[in-house]
């Protein structure tokens, strides 16, 4: 039997981060160590102590990795995996990618539960396509239950899987629908929600054309375009679930720092108060809260 020839883990490192910068992919250096992490198992900086030497099937794995990044796919969609907080979440081409920025937003309804002593809440996640939100309220509340709707039957299952993975499949109830079109079916003994959370699709059609090809040519369009102003949605929800929230319930939505302006002007005409604009951690103007 014939030695199977070994490469050097660092030289692969070097290698792929070279081929990234040469290829205008922006981290290559953190990317590539994630790819070669991700095709391993193991953190990069355990694999260099556990294997040093990196055999040609490994090799050829990473390989063909760096190319699908390369020619543009997310390296999310690549190993079919996303942080979000807590959770390390199954993604498929069928359901946007978690942002970190959108993390936030647990945070969110976390300070006005404990601000109003809400102890079992009951939460609605319109859109919900990974199920980020939704099994992260879900995980981190104690005692809530969460109604998760998304129009997609296949980002649908995406999220019952990630809601199984971290066992809250009794917690969670999803349904194919728009806004909560179908809340009347909804087997609970109450009728009414503490928040309505909601990250739509909220790009300007006209913006969506520009995104980066990654995200132009892979994510889902149906998660992303919310029409010319990208408020259709936003629009839709505020219109059909007034009346759903308890009294001073929390509206929440991620929008477009372009439309969050006129999305306030539109909450507060449609009678909704406290109507706020919240900035990311990033400063940028990223979120709208309201109570009803």
């Amino acid at each position: 039997m014939t030695d199977e020839k070994l490469t050097p883990l660092t030289a692969v490192q070097e290698y792929i981060a070279n081929y990234f910068d040469d290829c205008g992919i922006e981290n290559g250096a953190n990317l590539s160590r994630y790819i070669i992490s991700e095709v391993l198992g193991m953190s990069y900086a355990k694999a260099l102590l556990k294997k040093p030497m990196l055999k040609l099937w490994e090799c050829d794995k990473i390989d063909d990795a760096c190319n699908r990044v390369a020619q543009g796919e997310p390296v999310q969609y690549v190993f079919g995996t996303a942080p979000f907080r807590y959770l390390e979440l199954e993604v498929t081409p069928d359901v946007l990618i978690p942002r970190p920025e959108t993390e936030m937003m647990v945070d969110i309804v976390a300070y006005y539960l404990k601000k109003n002593n809400i102890e079992w809440p009951l939460l609605a996640d319109i859109g919900t396509g990974s199920g980020a939100l939704a099994v992260s309220f879900a995980t981190e509340f104690d005692e809530s239950i969460v109604y998760a709707t998304d129009v997609s039957k296949k980002a649908l299952v995406v999220a019952m899987r990630n809601a199984k993975r971290y066992d809250q499949l009794e917690n969670i109830y999803f349904e194919q629908c728009s806004c909560l079109d179908n809340f009347e079916y909804f087997q609970h003994s109450r009728n009414h929600f503490n928040a309505i959370v909601s990250n739509p699709p909220y790009v300007p059609t006209d913006v969506c054309k520009k995104l980066p090809r990654e995200v132009r040519d892979h994510e889902p369009m149906l998660a992303l375009d919310g029409g010319q102003d990208g408020l259709d949605v936003y629009r839709e929800i505020l219109k059909s679930t007034r009346g759903m929230l308890e009294p001073g319930g929390l509206y929440l939505f991620e929008l477009h720092e372009t439309c969050l302006d006129l999305a306030k002007r539109i909450a507060i005409e449609a009678g909704l108060k406290d109507v706020s604009i919240i900035k990311d951690l990033a400063g940028k103007d990223r979120f709208l809260a309201a109570i009803d």
